[in-house]
């Protein structure tokens, strides 16, 4: 009797792992970005009308809305503030665009200036 339970508690084992390896190479762990991909979703979360839409928008992207916004306090993507690019040719002729960053948040957060 006592090999029979070893035998199973081995079967089981092993079923567990060869799932575990099955799901982790199916699929990406939620939550978990290429910095490109992370880019793109900052992006997308800065033209997001509504918690809805933002909420779809961290779905696309298999992404927490509650992560997403954590992130979001502290990391964005590059965006050049309106008016604030600069033409200048230098001695050769060559021209120089200079452009002044800002910090962009989506649209529904600036009309109610709440934080996320």
């Amino acid at each position: 009797m006592q090999s029979f339970r070893l035998n199973d508690q081995a079967s089981r084992l092993h079923q567990k792992r060869a799932q575990s390896e099955v799901e982790a190479s199916a699929s990406h762990p939620r939550n978990r970005l290429l910095s490109a991909t992370l880019s793109d979703l900052l992006d997308e979360r800065k033209w997001a009308a509504s918690p809805k839409e933002l909420e779809s928008i961290a779905n696309k992207y298999d992404m927490d809305i509650v992560k997403l916004e954590s992130l979001a306090r502290f990391v964005n993507s590059p965006t050049v503030g309106e008016g604030t690019t600069v033409r200048n040719r230098d001695a050769s002729g060559e021209q120089m665009i200079t452009s002044e960053a800002m910090w962009a948040e989506p649209p529904y957060l600036m009309k109610t200036n709440r934080a996320p």
